[in-house]
Protein backbone atom coordinates (compact mmCIF):
# COMPACT_ATOMS: atom_id res chain seq x y z
CA UNK A 1 0.00 0.00 0.00
CA UNK A 2 0.98 3.40 -0.70
CA UNK A 3 2.82 5.16 1.95
CA UNK A 4 0.57 8.77 1.73
CA UNK A 5 0.31 10.63 4.85
CA UNK A 6 -3.13 11.74 6.17
CA UNK A 7 -3.98 14.09 8.60
CA UNK A 8 -2.93 11.82 11.24
CA UNK A 9 0.29 10.79 9.28
CA UNK A 10 -0.85 7.52 9.32
CA UNK A 11 -3.66 6.54 7.03
CA UNK A 12 -2.25 4.73 3.69
CA UNK A 13 -0.39 2.02 6.66
CA UNK A 14 -2.09 -1.48 7.23
CA UNK A 15 -0.95 -3.67 9.67
CA UNK A 16 0.25 -7.40 8.71
CA UNK A 17 -0.68 -10.36 10.37
CA UNK A 18 1.10 -14.18 9.54
CA UNK A 19 -2.20 -15.92 9.94
CA UNK A 20 -1.01 -17.81 12.90
CA UNK A 21 -2.73 -15.85 16.30
CA UNK A 22 -1.55 -16.02 19.52
CA UNK A 23 -3.78 -16.23 22.54
CA UNK A 24 -2.70 -15.41 26.10
CA UNK A 25 -4.24 -16.37 29.94
CA UNK A 26 -5.69 -13.05 29.83
CA UNK A 27 -7.94 -14.18 26.67
CA UNK A 28 -5.98 -11.08 24.56
CA UNK A 29 -4.98 -12.37 21.12
CA UNK A 30 -2.41 -11.03 18.90
CA UNK A 31 0.09 -12.30 15.70
CA UNK A 32 3.14 -15.09 16.68
CA UNK A 33 6.31 -13.25 16.55
CA UNK A 34 7.03 -15.83 15.20
CA UNK A 35 10.05 -15.51 11.79
CA UNK A 36 10.26 -11.70 13.27
CA UNK A 37 13.16 -11.86 15.00
CA UNK A 38 13.63 -12.05 18.58
CA UNK A 39 14.85 -8.38 19.41
CA UNK A 40 14.21 -8.92 23.26
CA UNK A 41 16.99 -11.62 23.29
CA UNK A 42 19.70 -9.35 22.24
CA UNK A 43 21.90 -8.82 25.16
CA UNK A 44 21.99 -5.17 26.64
CA UNK A 45 25.68 -5.72 27.94
CA UNK A 46 27.02 -6.21 24.67
CA UNK A 47 24.89 -3.91 22.73
CA UNK A 48 25.91 -1.39 24.96
CA UNK A 49 29.65 -1.62 24.45
CA UNK A 50 29.01 -1.96 20.35
CA UNK A 51 26.98 1.52 21.32
CA UNK A 52 30.68 2.66 22.61
CA UNK A 53 32.23 1.38 19.52
CA UNK A 54 29.41 3.63 17.28
CA UNK A 55 29.92 6.45 19.41
CA UNK A 56 33.62 6.75 19.43
CA UNK A 57 33.99 6.40 15.28
CA UNK A 58 31.09 8.89 14.90
CA UNK A 59 33.95 11.51 16.92
CA UNK A 60 36.64 10.36 15.04
CA UNK A 61 34.88 9.71 11.44
CA UNK A 62 31.60 11.71 11.86
CA UNK A 63 27.84 10.61 12.07
CA UNK A 64 26.93 7.53 10.03
CA UNK A 65 30.14 7.79 7.72
CA UNK A 66 29.97 4.03 7.29
CA UNK A 67 26.87 3.74 6.29
CA UNK A 68 28.08 5.44 2.94
CA UNK A 69 29.52 2.08 2.26
CA UNK A 70 32.54 0.02 2.14
CA UNK A 71 33.91 -3.07 0.79
CA UNK A 72 32.59 -5.92 2.90
CA UNK A 73 36.16 -7.48 2.82
CA UNK A 74 37.68 -4.50 4.92
CA UNK A 75 34.96 -5.02 7.35
CA UNK A 76 35.70 -8.71 7.64
CA UNK A 77 39.28 -8.53 7.68
CA UNK A 78 38.96 -5.75 10.63
CA UNK A 79 36.49 -8.37 12.56
CA UNK A 80 38.98 -11.45 12.45
CA UNK A 81 41.90 -9.41 13.16
CA UNK A 82 39.95 -7.65 16.52
CA UNK A 83 38.95 -11.19 17.04
CA UNK A 84 42.29 -12.38 17.21
CA UNK A 85 43.61 -9.47 19.10
CA UNK A 86 41.44 -10.52 21.88
CA UNK A 87 42.38 -14.32 21.36
CA UNK A 88 46.48 -12.96 21.91
CA UNK A 89 44.89 -11.57 24.99
CA UNK A 90 45.04 -7.67 24.38
CA UNK A 91 43.00 -5.96 25.90
CA UNK A 92 44.30 -2.48 24.85
CA UNK A 93 40.80 -1.75 22.81
CA UNK A 94 37.39 -3.40 23.36
CA UNK A 95 38.08 -5.81 20.26
CA UNK A 96 34.78 -8.17 20.90
CA UNK A 97 32.76 -5.07 20.83
CA UNK A 98 34.74 -3.75 17.86
CA UNK A 99 34.36 -7.07 15.46
CA UNK A 100 30.95 -7.28 16.92
CA UNK A 101 30.17 -3.68 15.13
CA UNK A 102 32.44 -4.80 11.84
CA UNK A 103 30.35 -7.72 11.63
CA UNK A 104 27.21 -5.26 11.98
CA UNK A 105 28.50 -2.86 9.05
CA UNK A 106 29.20 -5.87 7.01
CA UNK A 107 25.60 -7.43 7.41
CA UNK A 108 24.11 -3.96 6.84
CA UNK A 109 25.87 -3.43 3.28
CA UNK A 110 25.27 -7.05 2.40
CA UNK A 111 21.52 -6.38 2.77
CA UNK A 112 21.66 -2.78 1.39
CA UNK A 113 23.27 -4.80 -2.09
CA UNK A 114 20.67 -6.99 -1.91
CA UNK A 115 18.04 -3.99 -1.60
CA UNK A 116 19.93 -2.49 -4.83
CA UNK A 117 21.17 0.79 -2.37
CA UNK A 118 25.06 -0.01 -2.58
CA UNK A 119 27.00 -1.50 -5.84
CA UNK A 120 27.72 -4.56 -5.57
CA UNK A 121 30.91 -3.95 -6.36
CA UNK A 122 31.12 -3.57 -1.94
CA UNK A 123 30.75 -7.44 -2.27
CA UNK A 124 34.14 -7.86 -3.14
CA UNK A 125 34.47 -11.43 -1.62
CA UNK A 126 35.55 -14.63 -3.49
CA UNK A 127 32.99 -17.11 -3.17
CA UNK A 128 33.83 -20.96 -3.33
CA UNK A 129 30.38 -21.93 -4.04
CA UNK A 130 30.17 -21.65 -7.77
CA UNK A 131 26.01 -21.59 -7.90
CA UNK A 132 25.95 -19.52 -10.76
CA UNK A 133 27.72 -18.08 -13.51
CA UNK A 134 29.24 -14.79 -12.37
CA UNK A 135 30.46 -16.67 -9.13
CA UNK A 136 31.99 -18.90 -10.92
CA UNK A 137 33.85 -16.66 -13.27
CA UNK A 138 34.96 -14.49 -10.43
CA UNK A 139 36.13 -17.58 -8.66
CA UNK A 140 38.41 -18.45 -12.69
CA UNK A 141 39.65 -14.84 -12.16
CA UNK A 142 41.21 -15.24 -8.87
CA UNK A 143 42.32 -18.82 -9.63
CA UNK A 144 43.94 -17.80 -12.84
CA UNK A 145 45.77 -14.87 -11.53
CA UNK A 146 47.13 -17.06 -8.43
CA UNK A 147 48.11 -20.15 -10.68
CA UNK A 148 49.91 -17.13 -12.98
CA UNK A 149 51.85 -16.07 -10.05
CA UNK A 150 52.92 -19.16 -9.24
CA UNK A 151 53.49 -20.33 -12.63
CA UNK A 152 55.97 -17.62 -12.76
CA UNK A 153 57.97 -18.57 -9.62
CA UNK A 154 57.66 -22.27 -10.78
CA UNK A 155 59.47 -21.50 -13.99
CA UNK A 156 61.86 -19.05 -12.42
CA UNK A 157 62.83 -21.76 -9.91
CA UNK A 158 63.29 -24.20 -12.29
CA UNK A 159 65.39 -22.17 -13.94
CA UNK A 160 68.05 -20.98 -11.78
CA UNK A 161 67.99 -25.01 -10.71
CA UNK A 162 68.67 -25.94 -14.67
CA UNK A 163 71.54 -22.92 -14.72
CA UNK A 164 73.06 -24.29 -11.49
CA UNK A 165 73.08 -27.85 -12.54
CA UNK A 166 74.82 -26.57 -15.37
CA UNK A 167 77.17 -24.24 -14.02
CA UNK A 168 78.50 -26.86 -11.41
CA UNK A 169 78.90 -29.95 -13.43
CA UNK A 170 79.97 -32.77 -12.36
CA UNK A 171 82.34 -33.54 -15.29
CA UNK A 172 84.68 -30.36 -15.29
CA UNK A 173 82.80 -28.26 -12.86
CA UNK A 174 83.08 -25.53 -15.65
CA UNK A 175 80.60 -23.96 -18.33
CA UNK A 176 79.74 -26.14 -21.69
CA UNK A 177 79.68 -23.05 -23.56
CA UNK A 178 75.95 -24.49 -24.63
CA UNK A 179 72.94 -23.15 -25.54
CA UNK A 180 71.82 -22.05 -22.35
CA UNK A 181 75.51 -20.51 -21.22
CA UNK A 182 75.72 -17.78 -24.68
Amino acid sequence: MAETPGKLGYEGYETKESGKREEFGTGSIRDTREGKGRYDLITPLGLKRVAGVYERGAAKYGDRNWEKGQPISRYLDSALRHIYEHLEGLRDEDHLAQAAWNILAATHTDEMIKRGLFSSKLDDLVSYQIDDEASQSKLIKVWAQYFAKRTKVIEATRLKREAAEHLNSPINNTCCGGDKCR
